[in-house]
């Protein structure tokens, strides 16, 4: 598959090696394409390197993977790149502001497939896939059209895809991750923590 990563930080720098490696085509999307760490991660990878725009219209699914503050600005400019595509919305709101982005997303492209993951984890454990020997779950909400795009791209980074519902249920993902997040550094936790599905 051609894989859109709008941004090159750590989440997208984490997701590209294992979809390089899973054998989908990565294409980078940054705001300064000439930029050394961009470049850097994008020869890493093989990906082609461009902006936000030329990524997004050559991919078949786009990953926002940027601040939660700036995706619906990013949408908005991308309205048109993103008409009818698969998009993955794994950025985090940081600090308060909206409850559901990949709700805000949906409602911002009609029609385009969305799906919310990769956000309930930090990355150096999406890069690991496991903790302590055991693999790690990765809840996942959205279009059951997208669901097998969906468990491809959480399988192909070593995790267990766990399904929460369509698009609709994508709000308790923002809130996990708040839970995790205040597990993690108001509790004292540190980051190496991660929920688990466990069942008879």
């Amino acid at each position: 598959m051609d894989v859109a990563i709008i941004g090159t930080g750590n989440i997208a720098g984490t997701l590209a090696r294992h979809w390089s490696e899973a054998g989908h085509r990565v294409l980078l999307g940054s705001r300064d394409p000439a930029d050394e760490g961009a470049r850097a991660l994008a020869e890493e990878v093989s990906a082609s390197l461009g902006t936000p725009a030329e990524a997004a219209a050559r991919g078949e699914i786009v990953t926002l993977a940027i601040p939660g503050g700036a995706v619906a600005d990013t949408v908005r400019e991308l309205t048109d790149e993103l008409a009818g595509k698969t998009i993955v919305v794994p950025a985090n709101q940081m600090g308060g502001g909206s409850g559901n982005i990949a709700g805000e997303v949906a409602q911002l492209v009609p029609g385009a497939r969305v799906i919310r993951a990769f956000n309930t984890l930090p990355f150096e454990l999406i890069a690991a896939g496991e903790l302590g020997g055991e693999q790690l779950d990765m809840f996942y909400s959205g279009s059951e059209e997208a669901d097998e795009v969906a468990e491809e791209l959480i399988s192909a980074c070593g995790l267990r895809p766990v399904r929460i519902g369509g698009i609709e249920q994508a709000a308790l993902l923002d809130g996990l991750f708040a839970l995790w997040a205040a597990l993690a550094f108001a509790g004292g936790r540190g980051r190496r923590i991660a929920f688990a599905l466990r069942g008879a």
